[in-house]
């Protein structure tokens, strides 16, 4: 069933960054990819998630270029109350 008025502020602001700020293959420094936003519904209230997902500069001799690092966590947000 569709909401029929508009979901309130979220209460509280989260952002998960990575640990990691170098490049695990080549040393290179991680820039910021994107960020990716989430808000959830716990049973404390509303939580506005930013995950900062970050990938390395040295895209054409890194063995990790393509690959994207985001902090893990999420998952363990959006399986707790």
């Amino acid at each position: 069933m569709a909401r029929r008025e508009a979901r309130p502020p979220a209460q509280r602001q989260v952002r998960l960054t990575p640990q990691r700020e170098e490049c695990v293959s080549c040393g290179e420094r991680l820039w910021v990819a994107y960020h990716a936003q989430r808000t959830l519904m716990t049973f404390r209230g509303l939580v506005h998630l930013t995950l900062v997902v970050r990938r390395c500069r040295n895209l054409v001799s890194c063995a990790t270029g393509s690959i994207a690092l985001s902090r893990r966590s999420i998952n363990a947000w959006s399986n707790a109350g």
